[in-house]
This record gives C-alpha cells, structure tokens and sequence, in this order.
C-alpha cells in the first residue's frame, strides 16, 4: 500500500491533484473522451458507460485492454486493483486506496449520444475527471445521477444542440464543470455539486427549467440569462454573489431567490414579461438592494418578505401591480424605496424610510383621481412623524390615504 496521502482542497479555486495521471491536450478537430477512473482496494470496480452513432466505438481501457464496441451498446468493463502500477496509488485522507486508469475512446465514424454514467450506480461510480471533446454529439446523459467522486467533469463542445439532462446531478465532489453554457438545450438540475463559481450562464438554447437545489457550495454565478419560458429556480442556496439576472420569456418567476440565505450586495433582476414574483427573495437575509426591471409584474407578494438586511428596492415600472401581500413586510431595514406608477395599497410599516425618501416614493404613487381610492401604510417609520402636511399632501391630493 503507498504511503502518499492527498489532501488537496481549496474553498475558492479547484486544483488539479498532481499525483492524478495526465489527460492529454485535446486538438480541436478529434473527436474523444477521457475518463480517469479510481480503482479501489476494495470494491467491484466495474464502470460501464454507452455511446450512440458512429459505427461503434473503440476503447482503450487504460490497462492494455483495447475493446471495439458497436453503436448504443453498454460499454462494461471490470478493472483488477493488483493489475495496475503501484506508482498510480493514492490513498485519500479518509484512508481509502484506489490506483488509476485512464479510459480513452473514439468513435469508429461520428458519435451523436452519450450516457456517460450508464449504470453507474448499481457499480462503483468511480470517475475522477472526464473531459469529452464531442463536436457532433446531440445529447449527453447522466442517467444514474450519481457519481460522488467526480471533480472536473469538461465539455469543449462546438455544436449548439446539446441536450444534456440531469448531467451533474448528485457529483457530489464536483468542483468544476468547463462548459459552454450556451451549447444545452436541456441541463435540469444541479443538485448537490460544490463547484465554487459557476461564472457567467448564458442559456440562449435551453428551454428547459434550469434548478440548482441544494447546491450549497456554489459561492458565485455571473451574469444569468434564461430565455426559457420555465426558467426554474436559484433558491435554497449558498449563493454568496449572483450577477445581473435576465429572465426574458418566462411570465413566473415565483420563488426564484426565495431563501438564499448568504447572498450579498446587490440583486439585479430584469423580467419584461414577467407578472408574479411572489417570494421572490422572502429570507434573503443578507443582501441589501433590489433592483427590478419589470414592466408588468402583477403580483408582488412577499417580494422582500423577512429581507432584513435590504436598504434599497427599486422597481423600474410598478403601474400593472395588483397585489402586494406582505412585500415588505419584515424588512426593518429598508430605507428607500422606488415604485413608479403603483396604484394599489400596500404596507411599509416598520421599515426605515425617512421623510425625504417618503416624499420621493409619494411622487412615485400613481394619480387615482376619480378611481378607487389606495392606502399606504407608514406606521412607526422615521417618516411617519416627520413628514408635513404640505409633504402628506403630495399622495392625500392624488387621492391616496395614509395610514401612520
């Protein structure tokens, strides 16, 4: 058994571990994947993956085995710990030993479907780092949804029809996905990975709901843009820094921030088709403005709901909201706020807003002169001791009552 121990682990930026065998650069015009493969002490050691297409597809096992393959079949293989160089050894700081092997596959002809963890979970699951270089590939799957010992999982791919379904789901380990996010078609979820910094996701080819459930150790995304018309979810997150978020064809955007406890600074939102965000960042605890570029948002309930660290909201457009249950209620914290054109009630009671920020949202109030009078409610705000009538007066003679 070696005696080399790996502990290689960095909370900000995924490192390669140097007693892993190299995978060789790729040129632009091959077509090929390598997969680095643990092989265990102990363990059953059987990998199984399947390629669709191409005539079939030859692979080099990584220890003298070469096997030829046809189209779509189950590429099973059983590795042998003791058949593998001891100078492959590593034992991890848990104490488990496994050596290596490095899987490399071509394609008789043309590829155009991966499975790349068919069957992984009845097995061993034991992929370290795949890099799949497949131009004319349509669809990459992941149908097991498990491969815990994944770090770096990459796809330089140049085609712009790439489904890629549940393809990260429970790589619990994985720490870096080098990916073109404007290829996929179809991505669905990322559960459980821990990559730190997904940067920025431009999906213009998804149409599918995109859900990072649980993806506690995702610190950062960059710019975010959906053109999807189910854009799915970012809640229940780690999430520390989100860039600019562009959500362009989906009418429901309900829950998106929704209990993203760490995120900071500032959230960027622009949704013009939008009409209901309801808990859009209800127990974003951290954060500390909203920007929201929605034109004909409807229905903002509970749209800053327990946001107790948010000092600014700003709303580009507030003249379609219709509802506003409890949007900012609990939010102690906010000191301005901006609804352009709002012609319905709502409640800023308990908030921070002084008088000369009050008198800027009054303006902002839409003019209900010979409509339906509204209510505002500024109890037990800075405001609602300071304002003078000529202030008060600015919403009272556009037919608004005040309540505080």
């Amino acid at each position: 058994m070696s005696d080399v121990f790996v502990n290689i682990k960095d909370e900000n930026v995924w490192v390669r571990n140097p007693l892993w065998l190299p995978i060789p650069e790729v040129d632009g015009s091959e077509e090929i994947i390598y997969l680095l493969v643990a092989v265990f002490e102990e363990g059953k050691n059987k990998v199984s993956s399947r390629l669709s297409g191409g005539g079939g597809t030859t692979v080099d096992w990584g220890d003298g085995t070469i096997t030829s393959y046809g189209s779509s079949v189950y590429m099973n293989y059983t590795y042998s710990f003791n058949s593998l160089p001891a100078s492959t050894e590593i034992t991890t700081e848990d104490g488990i030993v496994y050596r290596q092997a490095l899987i490399k596959m071509t394609p008789n002809t043309t590829w155009n479907g991966f499975w790349i963890f068919r069957e992984a979970q009845i097995y061993a699951h034991q992929y370290l780092d795949v890099v799949a270089h497949v131009p004319n590939i349509t669809s990459i799957s992941n149908s097991s949804q498990t491969c815990p010992w994944l770090e770096r999982i990459s796809f330089p791919i140049s085609t712009p029809a790439v489904a890629m379904p549940n393809i990260f789901t429970y790589c619990m380990n994985l720490q870096k996905i080098e990916i073109d996010w404007t290829q996929p078609t179809n991505i669905s979820s990322l559960y459980y990975i821990r990559v730190n910094d997904l940067g920025d996701i431009d999906l213009v080819n998804c149409t599918s709901p995109f859900n990072f459930n649980r993806t506690f150790d995702v610190k950062r995304i960059g710019t975010f843009k959906s053109y999807a018309t189910n854009v799915g979810t970012l809640n229940l997150n780690g999430f520390e820094e989100v860039g600019p978020v562009y959500i362009y064809n989906d009418t429901n955007i309900d829950s998106f921030f929704l209990e993203c406890h760490s995120i900071q600074g500032t959230i960027s939102i622009t949704a013009p088709v939008a009409t209901s965000c309801i808990y859009l960042t209800r127990n974003c605890n951290k954060y500390t403005k909203l920007y929201f570029d929605a034109p004909n948002i409807q229905n903002i309930t509970q749209l800053c709901y327990i946001a107790s660290s948010v000092q600014e909201v700003e709303l580009t457009d507030a003249s379609n909201v219709t509802t506003t249950t409890l949007a900012f209620e609990q939010s102690p914290s906010l000191q301005k706020l901006r609804l352009p054109g709002m012609s319905v009630s709502f409640d800023i009671s308990e908030t921070c807003i002084d008088a000369p920020n009050m008198v800027i949202l009054f303006n902002d109030l839409a003019d209900l002169t010979g409509l339906t009078s509204q209510n505002v409610n500024i109890t037990n705000t800075p405001a609602s001791s300071n304002l003078t009538s000529g202030e008060r007066d600015i919403a009272l003679n556009k037919n608004w009552t005040i309540t505080g």
